[in-house]
């Protein structure tokens, strides 16, 4: 099985989650945030960790980055990928899917209280945080968890996504307490010294509770207690309607079987057409160049329906996206050469 991890580069530690999901057999593959054009795809991925990050949503000096982040996430939403978030990955779900993200007038760094009404032994208690902005859960998602500052957690969607750090391990956050981290405590009020010591106690004992345990990760990734995915659901109504299509068309012929006059004869059992008595059989042998037209107009008009959503992106992808689109349509010349050259584009 493989997870994917976001993060920055530097920054990338999964610490107790990613402890518990490599328990599960999980094998871990890296998205750095800054380098997007580099990132693998969620197609074969099994579970996505989005971890926390220096950044806002909001910050335009990462707005590029922001945006290729929320088109993975949705993306792994409808191909209904289980996704953990956490702090800067929840801020981004509840951007991407239309929460607000925004300053909070009270940053939360250091061990806070967190209450839980939904999942109490789960979620409820002290838990380390680091953040200076708050959002608001976007439709069609259930707030877990709150605190006096805003949201905690929400659910939904195969979606599990926390304000605060469960991942954070010890060393992480006696990493975080030094260099840059340090000063930044100290302008808060908080002894860098002492919020390390206090965590060398409350990690071991969040590490040992039911918190983000195996059992507890693989229920909230389970998919009957999320939901159909929205990849999934989309593919379900149209075989819903399909079904009442073949339902409908098999009751109406049924119908017009029992209603209609049957009174067959021979003059009525002949092909008709335009009054003309047939002659010969009805079978009868068609010129291949039409079938070959056909596959060569499928061909090429289906390839270049992929120009399209390259070119309202092609932003995004610069130079190499560009590159890529010229080899893309010298293949398809090529191809249309070659049929020119072995006469099929000749009518007679």
């Amino acid at each position: 099985m493989r997870a994917l991890i976001v993060g920055n580069r530097g920054d990338a530690d999964p610490g107790l989650v990613g402890s518990r999901l490599a328990e599960l057999g999980f094998a871990f593959e890296r998205n750095e945030r800054e380098y997007p054009r580099e990132w693998k795809p969620v197609a074969n991925v099994d579970v996505m960790l989005l971890l926390g990050s220096e950044w806002s949503v909001y910050w335009e000096a990462n707005a590029k980055e922001v945006a290729a982040e929320v088109d993975l996430v949705r993306t792994a939403m409808q191909r209904g990928v289980p996704t953990f978030a956490i702090c800067y990955g929840a801020q981004l779900i509840a951007h991407a899917f239309g929460g607000t993200v925004s300053r909070s007038t009270t940053p939360e760094v250091g061990w806070h209280k967190v209450s839980s009404t939904a999942h109490p032994d789960l979620l409820a208690g002290e838990w380390l945080q680091w953040h200076y902005d708050v959002f608001t859960v976007p439709q069609g998602f259930t707030t877990v968890a709150t605190n006096d500052v805003g949201p905690q957690a929400f659910t939904g969607r195969r979606l599990v996504a926390t304000q605060f750090h469960p991942e954070a391990t010890s060393d992480i956050i006696t990493r975080w307490s030094t260099g840059a981290g340090s000063p930044e405590l100290q302008r808060l009020g908080i002894d860098p010294k002492h919020l390390c010591e206090m965590s060398t106690e409350r990690v071991p004992q969040r590490d040992s509770s039911t918190g983000f345990s195996p059992k507890s990760l693989r229920s909230s990734f389970s998919p009957m207690s999320s939901g159909v995915s929205d990849f999934l659901r989309s593919y379900l109504t149209v075989a819903w309607f399909g079904l009442a299509a073949v339902l409908l068309a098999g009751l109406l012929l049924w119908v017009s079987s029992v209603v209609r006059p049957s009174r067959p004869g021979v003059e009525k059992l002949l092909t008709y057409e335009s009054g003309v008595d047939p002659v010969g059989e009805g079978w009868s042998q068609s010129q291949v160049r039409y079938y070959i037209f056909a596959l060569l107009f499928v061909v090429f008009d289906v390839e270049a329906v992929f120009i399209f959503p390259w070119a309202t992106q092609l932003e995004r992808y610069g130079t190499f996206g560009l590159v890529e689109m010229g080899i893309f349509v010298v293949v398809l010349l090529l191809g249309l050469v070659y049929a020119w050259r072995k006469g099929v584009l000749r009518w007679v």
